[in-house]
C-alpha cells in the first residue's frame, strides 16, 4: 500500500508529473498498488475544470491505480474527491473516507475485482 499525503497548496501539473514518475521509477506505484491519498492538509484545491485533465495525465502516465481511497475532512475536499472518483471512471475502484483507519482497513480488504 502506498500512502500519499498532500499538504498545503494543490501541486502544479509539473510537480505531480515528477512525483508520479519518481514513484513509478522506484517501483512504488504500479497499476495493482493500493493507494491511500490523504487530502486533509490541503489549503487550496485545483479548479473544477482541471480534474479530468489531472486524472487523464495520471492514467496516460500509468500512474492511476486500480484501488485507491481518499481521506478528507471538509466539504471542499469531499467535492474534490468525488470529482476525482467520477473522473477515474470504470475499471477504478475509489472510496472516500473521513477516518484514516477505515480507509486503510478498506484498502487492505478490498477485492480488486469489484
Amino acid at each position: 500500500m502506498l500512502r500519499i499525503t498532500i499538504v498545503g497548496e494543490w501541486p502544479s501539473f509539473d510537480e505531480r508529473a515528477v512525483f508520479r514518475k519518481q514513484l513509478m521509477a522506484d517501483g512504488h506505484l504500479k497499476p495493482h498498488t493500493r493507494t491511500l491519498i490523504d487530502l486533509r492538509g490541503l489549503t487550496t484545491l485545483p479548479a473544477h475544470g482541471d480534474v479530468d485533465a489531472i486524472v487523464s495525465a495520471a492514467r496516460r502516465d500509468g500512474g492511476l491505480t486500480r484501488l485507491h481511497a481518499y481521506i478528507v475532512t471538509n466539504v471542499d475536499q469531499i467535492v474534490l474527491a468525488r470529482m476525482l472518483k467520477k473522473s477515474a471512471g470504470d475499471g477504478t475502484i475509489v472510496e472516500i473516507f473521513k477516518d484514516a483507519q477505515e480507509a486503510e482497513t478498506w484498502l487492505w480488504n478490498a477485492e480488486p475485482d469489484w
